[in-house]
Order: structure tokens, then sequence, then C-alpha cells
């Protein structure tokens, strides 16, 4: 799933007041079905015969291999359709059910799913009627997503998202986790040139400790 889908969603419920709801699938890959002979070693304490001569074939995509995730979204997209969700042209990982007055929009990321909705009820029955083909775990209203935390004032239809573990972890992981806090990071008006640069070899030294790319990244 996209961000600016996810943001695009989280607005909607803001604007229009729809109820949020997360359920996560547990252990979704051995849910996939395997399209391909695949063979492995008898599991210890599983051993059938002669360990040596005889090895077990797949028929579910186990976490181990290569197919896993294609087979599980293969499964979940075949499960949602059969229950009335189409999935959508612009982000493959969004679903959307319409029946009558009722419509849910359901992003999906691997096994995290989140209901989104004017009727808690159909959301409700659609989360029982998934049960009957997962083993789920009913995470009740979303209060954080793909590690983003939410929060809603649904009297003054507004929603807040934000990430401070994510911002403790990076700080944490880049020497700065004990830097005062300050409004502004960088000095108002500040030009950056080449004269900035390094300009010694321990000034160098200490650059070439720092993953450039991983850090704007994280960014």
């Amino acid at each position: 799933m996209h961000l600016p889908t996810l943001h695009i969603i989280l607005a909607l419920a803001a604007i229009h007041d729809l109820h949020l709801w997360s359920v996560n699938v547990s252990n979704a890959y051995p849910n996939g079905e395997m399209d391909c002979d695949v063979y492995m070693e008898q599991p210890e304490g599983f051993a059938q015969g002669n360990p040596k001569d005889t090895v077990c074939l797949l028929k579910k995509s186990l976490y181990s291999t290569k197919q896993r995730g294609n087979r599980w979204n293969r499964k979940m997209r075949t499960t949602l359709e059969s229950m009335g969700f189409k999935q959508t042209y612009s982000d493959a990982a969004v679903y959307i059910f319409i029946r009558g007055d009722v419509c849910i929009i359901l992003p999906v990321f691997v096994d995290d799913m989140t209901f989104t909705s004017p009727s808690l009820p159909a959301i409700k029955q659609v989360i029982a009627d998934l049960g009957t083909h997962f083993k789920l775990r009913n995470l009740g209203p979303t209060t954080e997503l793909l590690g983003i935390q939410i929060n809603r004032n649904c009297a003054k239809r507004s929603l807040t998202i934000s990430q401070p573990q994510y911002c403790a972890e990076m700080l944490a992981c880049y020497g700065m986790g004990d830097s005062k806090p300050v409004s502004m990071p960088m000095t108002p008006g500040l030009c950056l040139s080449r004269e900035q640069s390094p300009r010694n070899a321990e000034e160098c030294a200490f650059m070439r400790s720092v993953d450039y790319g991983a850090a704007i990244g994280s960014l």
C-alpha cells in the first residue's frame, strides 16, 4: 500500500467521521496454497518412515518459501472478492465493498487490515465473515497503523498522525538520542556551500561513519 493512499483514507475518515477498525491475520503466509512442487525435509519430531528416504510435499506456502508473499496475496484477494470486495486499480492493496447504502474501504498491508466505513455493524459483520476463512486478531478501533500513531477528535472531524517511536529509533541510530529538541533544528536562512565540506582527514573519517544515503532515506 502506498503511503499517500493511507493518507487519503485517513483524511476521508476524519472528514466524514468514518469508523476505523483494525484486524490482523494470524500466521498469514501458510494460508496460501502452493502452485508448484516444492519439497522439504521432514521436520524433527514429526518424521514418518525413514527421514533420509522420505520428504514432504508442501501444500501451503510456509514462511521460508520464495512464493509465500505471492501465494498469500492470491489467497487473500480471492477470499475478499468472494465476499463482495473489489480491488482498486490505482492501488492494488485497497479493496472496496459496496452493497446497498453500505460502503467499506479496506487497505491491506501484508496481514494488517483496516476497515473504514460509516457503519460499525457492517464492519463487524464483515470481520465475522472473514473470520470463517482466516484466524484473526481483532485489534478494535484503529489507534496505530504501520507504526503511525493515530489520534482522532470526532467532534471536530479532525485526525492527527505521528511517529514518535520511529523518530526516537532513528535519533538513537545516528547517535542523536540525547540531543535536546528545538523547534527549528537548522539556522533560518542558512546557505550551504562546498566550503563546508570536510577539510581534513579527521573530518573525512567522521563523515564516512555516517551512512548519508540511509540517513536521508530515514527522513
